[in-house]
């Protein structure tokens, strides 16, 4: 089986979680026996350069001098993990309008694919008016098109045409699409991938993980109840490492957060700060506890499978798929239905209590948090790409074998 993963941004985008989870998706297919490519952009959503692929070039041995100061409208061209990568590198400031500056240049890379690959199946997002284009032209070429649905935005209308089904990451966003769009929906609730390799080989002992982990210190993310948290520990938790790994949003929104608190910069000396990456697997061999106080809906919880497989206990939101995603292998925290993440205000010293509370106890017991660990790293294993390859090509054997029908 031919598949190609069409997408219009970095599919190493170290700010995307629904980036990563389509390289992995990708991935997956290709260890289960699926012939595999990609055609896509060096865009982020973080607005980093092509720079970001620089820990790719390193680990596949690429010699990187002159490669990555190549001007925009360049192809690179790699070969990782199983999947042929065709990346079209565009100006960072100008991310979201690459169809303006190259769009010709991706054009004709994708009419050479449809013709010279002849994919069976195209794997894609997006929404705008090219990305219909191009799934027309999927499907006139005789591929089977499947939309992964990484968020709420496409139940804001109507069903996305030009699509033969729909693969969506948890029954959380199955209900939502299935209550926009009606039931007849070609709905079909699929599993978040892990690529084995996110699974460090050594695992710290409990003395050594001494990190409470944020990541993407952003309003939607839950900033103000970290903060809310970090005011809490000045009190009766000094001392305590907290490391904050940037994403799309970076350093700049924790340190206004803080200010908002009435907290200098200079009282946070516990407070650590990672700029964003792709390979978190440091950030996980030394994290304790994994912080996901989201305020949106969440559409699965990337971040806490992967602190899952490494053993971190993610403390969540009861957001979306949040509960559902860590399952009994987590602690899932209440916040009030009235928090949202336009919320500009302080959160009030009960919530960051309640967060205090469910941290603490992971903190102090070695014993809780042991047995919290090896939970959630058996939980994790499900989502292994050993696993869910196998059961995404007899998806996609299953659609191949039924006649074609526009949605």
């Amino acid at each position: 089986m031919r598949v190609l993963l069409l997408q219009g941004q970095s599919v190493y985008d170290p700010s995307s979680g629904a980036a990563q989870s389509m390289r992995q998706m990708a991935e997956a297919l290709a260890l289960a026996g699926c012939e595999v490519r990609s055609l896509a952009t060096t865009g982020c959503e973080n607005g980093a350069s092509a720079a970001h692929l620089e820990p790719v070039f390193a680990r596949l041995g690429i010699g990187q001098a002159g490669v990555l100061n190549q001007l925009p409208g360049t192809w690179l061209d790699l070969a990782d993990r199983g999947v042929h990568h065709r990346l079209l590198i565009t100006e960072p400031a100008r991310r979201n309008q690459w169809a303006l500056d190259h769009g010709p240049a991706f054009a004709q890379r994708w009419h050479e694919l449809l013709a010279g690959f002849s994919p069976h199946v195209v794997l894609t997002f997006g929404l705008d008016d090219g990305d219909l284009h191009r799934r027309a032209q999927a499907r006139q070429a005789g591929a089977r098109v499947v939309m992964v649905l990484h968020n709420l935005v496409a139940t804001a209308g109507p069903q996305p045409a030009e699509v033969d089904a729909f693969w969506v990451p948890s029954a959380f966003m199955h209900g939502r699409h299935a209550l926009a769009w009606g039931r007849g929906a070609p709905l079909t609730t699929v599993p978040t991938p892990l690529g084995s390799y996110l699974h460090a080989p050594e695992q710290l002992a409990a003395s050594e993980r001494v990190f409470v982990t944020f990541i993407n210190p952003e309003p939607a993310k839950g900033l103000a109840v970290v903060a809310g948290l970090v005011h809490q520990w000045l009190e009766n938790r000094p001392g305590q490492p907290l490391l904050i790994v940037e994403g799309r949003a970076g350093a700049d929104q924790w340190f206004s957060a803080l200010q908002r608190r009435g907290i200098p910069p200079s009282r946070c000396e516990q407070v650590f700060v990672s700029p964003s990456q792709n390979d978190l697997s440091t950030v996980w061999a030394r994290s304790r506890v994994v912080l996901m106080p989201s305020l949106v809906h969440e559409a699965a919880g990337r971040v806490a499978l992967e602190a899952m497989l490494n053993g971190v206990v993610p403390v969540v939101s009861d957001r979306g798929a949040l509960p559902d995603t860590v399952d009994d292998a987590g602690c899932v925290v209440s916040l009030p239905e009235g928090l949202h993440w336009q919320t500009t205000l302080p959160v009030g010293d009960a919530v960051s209590q309640d967060w205090d509370r469910a941290v603490s106890r992971l903190l102090d017991d070695d014993a809780a948090w042991r047995e919290a660990s090896a939970r959630a790293m058996r939980h994790a294993q499900s989502h292994l790409d050993a696993r869910a390859g196998p059961l995404y090509r007899r998806l996609l054997d299953a659609l191949l074998a039924r006649p074609a029908t526009a949605v």
